[in-house]
């Protein structure tokens, strides 16, 4: 077990991204110190042991394990992880099962087309010049943005066409009297 903490060290050190004289920093000894450590010619003190232990935050395993046991406790910290973190994981696959199963529906694809569609309506882009940078309410602070589809709607002429159109269906009957009317004054004046 002791014949492995050297290269251990090392190992974890490196997967820090700390070099030797980081690690000797933080644990308040020299470089050379650390450097005898993982080439197995020197070992720590128990207090320096404690502190290359917090620093690298690493346990026993992992220190002086072989690559076999440190990799059996790894994948068995790795179903610790994955039972703990067991819902969010059926949830991701779920999504993802979704998403597979959207992109070939065409209900779905139906649905996501009239999402897309009325947020278009109602989307009010940004207000931006020709560099391509949003111009700014100089009373907010806050980018302008432009009107919406929504917003260019012009109701008050469809209002206005809507009663118009009312009137000729609720009185169909007077209209076309007088257009026949109106129709034939107009034949008999180009006589």
């Amino acid at each position: 077990m002791i014949e492995n903490f050297g290269k251990n060290v090392a190992r974890l050190r490196k997967q820090k991204n700390m070099t030797q004289s980081d690690l000797a920093k933080a644990i308040g000894v020299n470089k050379q110190t650390i450097s005898n450590i993982e080439k197995g010619d020197g070992y720590p003190t128990f207090n320096n042991l404690e502190k290359i232990s917090r620093t690298l935050g690493a346990n026993p395993i992992q220190l002086f394990g072989t690559m076999k046991e440190i990799a059996l406790f790894d994948t068995s910290d790795a179903l610790d992880k994955i039972d703990k973190h067991k819902r969010e994981i059926q949830d991701t696959l779920t999504a993802a099962d979704f998403i597979d199963t959207a992109m070939i529906d065409k209900d779905i694809q139906h649905t996501i087309y009239n999402i897309q569609t009325v947020y278009k309506v109602f989307y009010r882009p940004l207000d931006i010049d020709e560099n391509g940078i949003p111009n700014v309410d100089p009373k907010t602070g806050k980018p302008k943005k432009l009107p919406s589809m929504f917003d260019q709607i012009p109701f008050e002429e469809i209002e206005r066409i809507a009663y118009q159109l009312d009137f000729i269906i609720n009185n169909y009957d007077s209209v076309m009297k007088k257009i026949r009317k109106d129709s034939n004054l107009i034949l008999k004046v180009e006589q």
